[in-house]
């Protein structure tokens, strides 16, 4: 049965059944490992059942790899090969991420996992390439190869730290040693889209499929980089280093600086998407240092760029050089001359703060927090005079910022161990859909979620975890979904509730018995098959069907060797 042309035009194919049964699959999989792992992290005797995870995870990806192939090469059902790339890419870096429940109890074994696991990576890698999205840039390569190399081999290197009973500062640096080798293979993609023509990234694509066209292939890359970035937030806490939010500022800067390439190379240069994309990251370093939230001081070495001011300067000497780019215009220079101003301003004015983990060292404070609500309300003006979503976000950190800084609300933060990233987001979260309410009658997509989003994360941060002080998990996640309606009133953006539900769920999920983990594993298995059999059923339809438009059955798409 052809699907109906009303339908096509709502939802794209890929959307459909099949594709939701394999993230269902996916997630099912990743729930079970990780229950199991969970339960056997301390137990250093049931190595041989963390093996049996790590193994469970790589056959999956092999299953995976072996789907797609065989619905593009042998079905040619291109819709449904999208979504299993896409997992394929998360599944490449869970592999590695499990073996760091293995690594502080056996050294040898993850050595064998990693190197068998760097070669299979490299191997669906190529498989990628030769039959599902493409030619890559040979820089894009590289760049995967070396942030697959730094996955694989940081659990070996972490794991016999742990093993000789390193102490921690001397796994901090082993762990500081291996971001300067994923900065390498960030720096190689940024090179490769800095090449790019504004505006021509898909120049060279050759049909209308998504699954073979430079898009596909950036994503690889964007999610096998930020999955890369996932790895080194769970090595600290697999391998116990005592980092804080601050010292992942590196990463947030990276994204920031591809995704603004990224946005020139198949767009054009904006000024205010890009500044938004751009001052995030100071934000987030100016919460750092406001908080304390880091701990790598100005004679770090290695952890220099992990310091919030000098990942300040590094972040201006960056942008700089996009306001030099010619092919950018003046109002774009001067719009990015001004945002690296603000960074190296932030940088030269803080550097030679202290670290929480400096002996003595008195805790920042933001002496600002008067001027800051004032700039607050400033931007919120601002933003309902030109109608664009940045001044908003700018003026909903800030103000999130300002109140964050006040005195009694500061010590009723500290008292309570809450950190300093949930209040800043649960504030920002909020501050933003008023914002949104107030001023701004339409907002793009993107923009609207960024509200609800960091608002369900506080509310699950500050009132879901386990022991929290603050915990009453089923009257926040009420109260969370019933703001989140007050506001899809008022703005009509009624997608916001999908995160605003999210504490609510949580709430429900924990609280009912969760099944053994090996029965997830199988389930997954089972929902992996269903989809395959859906996708099957494609097959015998002509190429193009699902899409309500009829094709020539022989229209089979080649490799495509088309440069990212």
């Amino acid at each position: 049965m052809v699907a109906s042309a009303s339908r096509d035009r709502r939802f794209p194919p890929w959307l459909w059944a099949p594709s939701a049964l394999y993230a269902v699959s996916a997630g099912l999989i990743l729930a079970g490992v990780a229950q199991l792992l969970l339960q056997s992290y301390a137990g250093p005797e049931i190595v041989a059942g963390k093996c049996l995870c790590v193994g469970a995870l790589n056959l999956y990806e092999l299953v995976l790899l072996g789907t797609s192939l065989l619905l593009v090469v042998r079905w040619r059902v291109l819709d449904d090969a999208i979504a299993l790339t896409v997992l394929i890419c998360l599944f490449v870096v869970a592999t590695a991420t499990s073996l760091d429940t293995v690594a502080p109890h056996a050294s040898r074994p993850t050595l064998l996992f990693g190197a068998a696991g760097f070669l299979l990576a490299g191997a669906k890698l190529l498989a990628l390439e030769r039959a599902l999205v493409g030619r890559f840039d040979r820089r894009v390569l590289a760049g995967l190869a070396a942030l697959l190399v730094w996955n694989f081999v940081l659990p070996n290197v972490l794991g016999r730290a742990v093993v000789r009973d390193a102490f921690q500062t001397e796994r901090v640096q082993l762990w500081l040693v291996g971001w300067w080798a994923l900065f390498g293979g960030a720096g190689l993609l940024l090179a490769a889209a800095s090449r790019i023509p504004t505006g021509q990234a898909r120049r060279a694509d050759v049909g209308p499929d998504f699954l073979r066209s430079s898009a596909m292939r950036w994503l690889v890359a964007c999610l096998l980089l930020a999955g890369t970035f996932q790895h080194a937030v769970a090595a600290n806490w697999a391998f116990n280093l005592e980092l804080a939010a601050g010292d992942f500022l590196p990463a947030a800067g990276v994204a920031a600086l591809l995704a603004v390439e990224l946005r020139r190379a198949f767009r054009a240069p904006g000024l205010y998407g890009d500044s938004g994309l751009l001052l995030a990251p100071l934000a987030a370093a100016v919460a750092a240092v406001g908080g304390q939230a880091y701990t790598q001081g100005p004679e770090a070495g290695l952890g220099l760029p992990c310091y919030p001011p000098g990942f300040a300067l590094g972040m201006a000497a960056a942008v700089l050089y996009l306001a030099a780019r010619p092919d950018r215009g003046l109002l774009y220079a001067r719009g990015m001359g001004g945002i690296a101003l603000a960074y190296a301003a932030f940088g030269f004015l803080l550097f030679g703060s202290a670290p929480v983990s400096v002996p003595g060292a008195e805790p920042f404070r933001l002496n600002g927090s008067v001027a800051l609500l004032a700039l607050a309300v400033g931007l919120g003006v601002l933003s309902a005079r030109l109608g664009r979503a940045w001044p908003a976000l700018a003026s909903a950190a800030s103000g999130a910022a300002g109140i964050l800084s006040l005195d009694h609300f500061r010590e009723f933060v500290v008292a309570q161990d809450l950190g300093v990233l949930a209040p800043f987001a649960l504030l920002a979260g909020a501050g933003f859909q008023l914002v949104h309410c107030l001023f701004l009658r339409r907002m793009p997509a993107g923009a609207a979620f960024a509200g609800p989003v960091a608002f369900a994360w506080g509310v699950i941060v500050l009132f879901e975890r386990n022991g929290a002080p603050l915990a009453h998990p089923f009257a926040a996640g009420a109260a969370a979904l019933a703001f989140q309606l007050a506001v899809a009133s008022r703005t009509r953006f009624w997608p916001g509730l999908v995160p605003g539900a999210a504490p609510l769920a949580v709430a429900v999920g924990r609280s009912s018995s969760e099944p053994r983990g090996w029965f997830l594993v199988g389930l997954s298995f089972l929902a992996l098959a269903k989809g395959v059999q859906l996708s099957r059923a494609k097959s015998g339809r002509t190429a193009l069907e699902v899409g309500g438009v009829e094709a020539a059955p022989s229209a089979r798409p080649g490799p495509g060797a088309v440069g990212a």
